[in-house]
């Protein structure tokens, strides 16, 4: 595999967590197998993949808390890896985080620091994920993506430290389907009992807060 050029992506995205892990196993299965749809939309299951993500940061997560994530993937949904170097910028909108990433596709696995921004950032986290990918279809048109993820920080040695569900509902078309992602992921939201969550995954795997400094 060669490396690839630089690929940018921009999109919203908003998260929810479950009341309990039961009902998170639940409403995985249900999304999964389409229980009819919901609303006025078609639910399609696309892909499972496994994540092996690898998160940068200085040891006070100070570019986090400025919302910049620094993440090295690791993807496998065949038999061959993908590596994936990440630069993720967010900024929350009126509980609807907006979102512009980078991604360079690479041929070695993570390295031990990475250089960004001028800065040489340390590893400070390592998360495991299962992830399905469901499409959101309406009038036979991809308004979004819902990523459903069960993650895993992992210890240094590979044990599991922390264990955590989530559901992501993304939207990344070109064109403007804001105002449709909306609409669903209220009914989304109010149909699964579901609660907005902001925190990164980071936040979530160190089991923390950050306040997040303002521009």
């Amino acid at each position: 595999m060669t490396e690839k050029s630089l690929q940018e992506r921009r999109g919203l995205e908003k998260k929810f967590v479950f009341q309990n892990d039961a009902a998170a196993r639940y409403i995985f299965f249900a999304l999964k197998n389409d229980v009819g749809g919901l609303e006025n939309c078609r639910l399609h299951f696309r892909e499972a993949k496994i994540l092996l993500d690898i998160y940068y940061d200085k040891p006070e997560l100070a570019f986090t808390r400025r919302g910049n994530i620094y993440r090295y993937r690791e993807e496998r949904a065949g038999s061959d890896p993908v590596y994936i170097r990440t630069i993720k910028k967010r900024v929350l909108q009126e509980a609807t985080y907006e979102y512009r990433k980078e991604e360079e596709y690479k041929e070695e696995k993570a390295p031990g620091v990475m250089e960004a921004d001028g800065e040489r950032l340390d590893r400070v986290v390592k998360i495991r994920t299962y992830r399905m990918i469901i499409d959101v279809l309406q009038n036979q048109q991809n308004i979004a993506h819902i990523h459903c993820d069960q993650s895993m920080a992992l210890n240094t040695d590979g044990s599991v430290m922390r264990k955590f569900y989530e559901v992501e509902l993304l939207d990344e078309t070109d064109r403007d389907s804001s105002e449709a992602m909306t609409e669903f992921s209220e009914f989304f939201q109010n149909t699964f009992n579901l609660v907005p969550m902001s925190r990164s995954k980071i936040e979530r795997a160190l089991d923390m807060t950050i306040q997040k400094e303002e521009d």
